[in-house]
């Protein structure tokens, strides 16, 4: 969604880019949350992280 992260999604080609090795482990509902809520529209930051926060709790 064009933050600076360990996780990123991009868009338009409907993928996530992650970091993942012995101390940095990104992977989960948080970036794929961002992906499956595109055709909803694009939301304002706000909602966007606080979803995919959301999503993402254990």
């Amino acid at each position: 969604m064009g933050d600076d992260g360990n996780g990123n999604t991009n868009r338009e080609k409907f993928e996530v880019y992650a970091v993942y090795n012995e101390n940095i482990k990104c992977i989960g509902a948080h970036e794929d949350t961002h992906l499956l809520s595109l055709p909803l529209g694009l939301a304002t930051k706000l909602f966007r992280e606080g979803l995919a926060e959301f999503m993402s709790k254990e």
